[in-house]
């Protein structure tokens, strides 16, 4: 069985981002997303431990203590972090993961991981990045600003990373994110087993 590759997704607030990776789960086979834990209360459109994993700060910090993150970061005063077992869970059972998580952890991801692939999810306009976030009615205005000036922050980062998908149009930007995750699976290194045998017959004819 192969091992799963890691798809680290980033993207401001209101990018899009939580939509192109629950379209991207129903249409790609064999790909999960790593849920990540936080101190923040859950959003009324948030599930429970399907959205995150919410947990007091006490315990955020004591799992801080015993190494269980792959990385973790404070974002507007409350924690966020990845699991390091659910995340070797994952791969190990062959899955590709998706990681939804800030630039900030991002690059810690790729400074452990160094074959982790990075995503951004880029608005189509900082306009229309303000008016979803406006629609979404859940932050105050202050908050709302602080998310743009963030956004404006994270855009200039998103350099850095491997992959950029526009996200213009909903249809083009999906799948444009699922080609990045299918064109790796037909690297070498990411043949599975299946795949790896029909190659050697081929070649050993």
């Amino acid at each position: 069985m192969r091992k799963g590759q890691i798809f680290v997704i980033s993207a401001p607030s209101g990018a899009g981002k939580t939509s192109l990776v629950k379209h991207t789960l129903a249409h790609v086979e064999d790909l999960k997303v790593s849920i990540s834990y936080t101190t923040r209360q859950p959003r009324l459109s948030e599930i429970r431990d399907k959205s995150y994993h919410y947990i007091s700060k006490e315990l955020f910090e004591e799992k801080i203590h015993q190494g269980d993150f792959a990385e973790y970061a404070e974002v507007y005063g409350e924690w966020y972090g990845t699991d390091w077992q659910q995340l070797a869970n994952i791969r190990s059972q062959g899955f590709d993961v998706i990681l939804e998580i800030d630039c900030q952890g991002a690059r810690i991801v790729k400074d452990k991981i160094p074959e982790a692939h990075l995503v951004f999810i880029l608005p189509p306009s900082m306009e229309e990045l303000k008016r979803r976030l406006n629609k979404r009615n859940e932050d105050s205005e202050a908050v709302i600003e602080g998310r743009l000036a963030k956004a404006s922050n994270e855009i200039q980062q998103c350099i850095s990373f491997d992959y950029i998908v526009f996200n213009d149009e909903f249809a083009n930007a999906s799948e444009d994110l699922a080609s990045i995750i299918r064109s790796h699976r037909l690297k070498m290194d990411a043949l599975d087993e299946e795949q790896r045998i029909k190659l050697e017959k081929m070649i050993h004819l």
